[in-house]
């Protein structure tokens, strides 16, 4: 059977229309979030993404978009204009209402998407991101995001973040903090410029109860994440 992909959080209107769906030779597969969809991307095969527009699709949509040539299909209870340009613009294929009679938004999907696959054949390219408990990083993007949330990193940052990730539980010493992320050899002057960016990355961090304090300090010697 065929298997279609959902990113929607309305759990009453998706128990509606997964039967008919099936009904029609697709299994929907759904899931709450855009992380956890683009995750699935590269674990199954399906024939298309819907997405339920009242769920925080936006900052993803264009990674989603890179990394596969499925057909994405926003669905949403009111057309809105802007919104409307805005998906296209970020990566969308359709951005449609949902049709008043179920099945009749089944019908219409599932043209939509057979009439995608047949002229659109495109390599889908493997997402590069490294996770740790509910942040994500897309490494081809420079890309930070909580949850379906992005944060805006600078690079250093950005890179003392995803050394300090890779390295989770051990302690990296400010040498090798200073040497990878600067890129020149570390003398111990250097020190509150890497105490500086790591209390930018605790500052960005701290409003989410599962990253707040999960930088810790081996004074002297370095940083690690717990």
């Amino acid at each position: 059977m065929k298997k279609l992909l959902a990113i929607d959080t309305d759990i009453e209107k998706f128990n509606l229309r997964a039967p008919l769906w099936e009904k029609h030779g697709v299994k929907v597969i759904r899931v709450n979030t855009m992380q956890d969809g683009i995750a699935l991307l590269g674990t199954e095969n399906f024939i298309a993404v819907g997405i339920n527009s009242a769920i925080n699709y936006k900052p993803l949509l264009s990674i989603m978009k890179s990394i596969t040539s499925l057909p994405i299909h926003i669905v949403t209870e009111k057309h809105d204009f802007d919104e409307n340009i805005e998906a296209i613009r970020l990566g969308a294929d359709v951005y449609a209402e949902w049709l008043p009679e179920a099945e009749k938004s089944v019908i219409r999907g599932i043209a939509l998407f057979e009439r995608f696959n047949e002229s659109h054949e495109k390599k889908r390219q493997p997402a590069h991101y490294i996770s740790y408990r509910n942040l994500t990083l897309y490494l081809d993007f420079y890309a930070v995001f909580v949850d379906d949330t992005r944060l805006e990193f600078r690079k250093k940052e950005f890179e003392l973040l995803h050394m300090l990730i890779i390295n989770k539980g051990k302690t990296v010493t400010q040498a090798e903090i200073y040497q990878k992320v600067w890129g020149e050899k570390y003398f111990s002057e250097n020190s509150m410029a890497i105490y500086d960016q790591i209390q930018n990355l605790r500052q960005k961090l701290y409003k989410w109860s599962e990253l707040k304090d999960c930088i810790e300090t081996e004074h002297v010697v370095g940083y690690r994440l717990k």
